[in-house]
């Protein structure tokens, strides 16, 4: 098999000549620009690729971090608002120990209206 063959033009006047010289000059410093990037690339990929990797476990640190802190946030509004029913409960449904109910009739005993939970604060109402 033979490599193909290229006519072989003639140039006739020096303005030709030297305008063909620049273009051939031109795409020969275009070629030399290039290589050199792409061998510098070449060099550097290693590194190239250490930074990938990094930046890639950088970013999925962060969300497994923003993960955490979210869940730990969930966590502690469920917990509050777990003790915050839980005292609003005892408070609502207090017993009365036995010793005070021989002594005191159910008229004396204050009842608890209403209750209200807001945040941490618990508003009630009583009637005597």
């Amino acid at each position: 098999m033979q490599s193909p063959r290229c006519e072989m033009y003639c140039v006739q006047d020096e303005e030709s000549r030297e305008l063909a010289v620049i273009c051939l000059q031109q795409v020969m410093r275009g070629r030399l620009l290039q290589k050199t990037m792409f061998d510098g690339k070449e060099k550097r990929v290693e590194l190239i690729r250490e930074m990938r990797s990094t930046h890639a476990l950088r970013a999925a640190e962060q969300q497994l971090l923003q993960d955490e802190k979210q869940a730990t946030e969930l966590l502690q509004q469920q917990q509050q608002m777990n003790e915050t029913k839980v005292r609003a409960d005892c408070l609502a449904s207090k017993p009365v120990s036995s010793s005070v109910q021989g002594s005191i009739s159910d008229s004396q005993i204050p009842k608890i209206d209403t209750v209200m939970v807001n945040n941490d604060v618990i508003i009630f109402s009583v009637t005597l």
